[in-house]
């Protein structure tokens, strides 16, 4: 009857009492898990720097709330108004030198035309090319024969310089909208890293309990 009851016991084993099903789960939600915080690292690696600024910078913040009696909360709010003005401050030292450089950008535009239009063995008259625009527009109302020999004029003199153009614009497109991209990424990041800051910061005496809760007991008093 012994025997009988402990062969039953065997035969009722379920799937997750094996070891090596048990492995092979914790493997494929360890690598769930990487997978998506990869997917997530846009808006995680924000998150990290701001958890990691809370930590680097919570002794300050528990000085001034144990010697100081200063709040958490008007103490986090201080430094990041602090850091907020630090970064207003270089971005109005900065942006004068980028709108510097973008109208140096635009005004170099005809010599980096005619550098690439010299790799096609290409010659640019600009002056000619001035003029025969100044033609287009007709002296009389009837005057349409000028306007279209001018028209044929800059299209023969602007055919050889268009595979120069066309390569420089989307150079310029394609950097425009690298840097567009990357502001705007920033501005996204800073705000992420300051309110998780803030709030890491803030709150970072009730996340240590929280996650002392995961802790066994035996490993506390450690």
């Amino acid at each position: 009857m012994g025997e009988t009851g402990m062969e039953s016991a065997n035969n009722e084993k379920h799937l997750w009492d094996y070891r090596w099903v048990r492995d092979l789960l914790i493997l494929l939600v360890t690598a769930l898990i990487i997978m998506a915080a990869y997917q997530a690292r846009a808006i995680l690696a924000p998150a990290l720097i701001g958890m990691v600024l809370a930590y680097v910078l919570n002794p300050v913040v528990t000085w001034a709330e144990d010697v100081r009696k200063v709040p958490r909360l008007v103490t986090t709010s201080l430094i990041l108004a602090v850091v907020v003005v630090v970064l207003v401050a270089m971005m109005l030292f900065a942006v004068p030198l980028l709108v510097g450089q973008a109208i140096d950008l635009v005004k170099a535009v005809p010599q980096y035309i005619e550098q690439i239009a010299a790799k096609f063995n290409v010659e640019i008259d600009w002056k000619q090319i001035v003029e025969s625009g100044k033609q287009m527009a007709p002296q009389q109302v009837g005057d349409t024969q000028r306007a279209t020999e001018s028209a044929a004029a800059i299209s023969s003199q602007s055919k050889p310089i268009l595979t120069a153009v066309t390569t420089l614009y989307n150079f310029v497109i394609g950097a425009v909208g690298a840097i567009v991209n990357f502001a705007t990424y920033m501005g996204i990041a800073s705000i992420i890293i300051a309110f998780c800051f803030f709030y890491f910061s803030w709150k970072w005496a009730g996340i240590l309990r929280w996650f002392r809760g995961f802790i066994p007991p035996r490993h506390k008093e450690r």
